[in-house]
């Protein structure tokens, strides 16, 4: 039995299929995670949701547009310009499929690897990120998960601190989980920079630079102008689909990449 981490499909589902064969991946004998963001961008959303909520011993984590997602069906914000998210909202499975990423968890461990959307915060013992992530999955998956989406919406500066509210550090976790690329020298998160962190403005470096060797290798997406690297201890799989780039997966039984070109948006102008 193999396990396998995929990064950011997009709504990329001839793509997905084929990086599975790729893979050689085995329904119902091999493990697959995802990075998340598994909808938006591509044409597919739907049916990659759909294929992984079916699939046994295949899961995800949540990913930024995930939430947007879950966000959009909860009525909390408007779909934007790029956004490809219409056949999944109008779908009978809608609701469904709703109710099942609100379950999804923000950080997975598999094979000595933890795996998460965006990045830790500097700051943080893996321990700690695992008891924030398991704040912000009680906050989605209780009574008032539209009142939590709601919160996170609004507040988009992600502002990090140990003493503030447990409802507002929630908040700020699930933005550090789900959106950092790069973080300042005090370890405060800067959202607002996209590049790759070549280009990264000081004092804002890579959050994967600024942490203290983990005991575990970590994987993570996210950030497509990054791209796929194998990192001293991490793996980025974010190799750009959602933007017409490549489709990366790594096994996590020896971290042997693979990776296939986008079969859905291979004429993307996003490219």
């Amino acid at each position: 039995m193999a396990s396998f981490a995929i990064g950011d499909v997009h709504g990329c589902y001839q793509t997905l299929v084929r990086l599975l064969k790729v893979i050689d991946y085995r329904p119902g004998v091999d493990t697959v995670w995802f990075v998340g963001d598994l909808v938006n961008r591509g044409p597919h959303s739907l049916a990659v949701a759909r294929w992984v909520a079916e699939s046994s011993q295949v899961d995800s984590i949540l990913g930024n547009h995930d939430l947007h997602l879950l966000a959009c069906a909860h009525g909390l914000v408007k779909s934007r310009n790029r956004d490809t998210l219409g056949d999944f909202l109008d779908s009978a499975d809608c609701p469904r499929l709703v109710d099942w990423l609100l379950e999804r968890p923000l950080l997975a461990e598999c094979k000595n690897h933890l795996i998460v959307h965006a990045g830790l915060l500097p700051q943080w013992t893996i321990e700690t990120a695992k008891r924030l992530a398991g704040d912000v999955e009680t906050q989605l998956r209780g009574p008032l998960a539209a009142d939590f989406l709601k919160e996170l919406f609004a507040n988009r500066t992600g502002a990090w601190s140990p003493i503030i509210h447990s409802r507002d550090q929630a908040v700020a976790a699930a933005h550090a989980l789900t959106r950092l690329r790069t973080c300042r020298l005090d370890g405060g998160p800067c959202f607002d920079f996209t590049g790759p962190p070549e280009a990264a403005p000081r004092p804002c470096r890579p959050w994967y630079e600024l942490r203290q060797r983990d005991e575990q290798r970590i994987v993570f997406g996210h950030w497509a102008a990054l791209g796929y690297r194998r990192l001293s201890n991490s793996d980025a799989l974010d190799s750009g689909c959602g933007w017409g780039g490549e489709l990366t997966a790594v096994r996590l039984d020896d971290g042997k990449g693979f990776r296939v070109e986008n079969l859905d948006l291979a004429n993307s102008s996003n490219a």
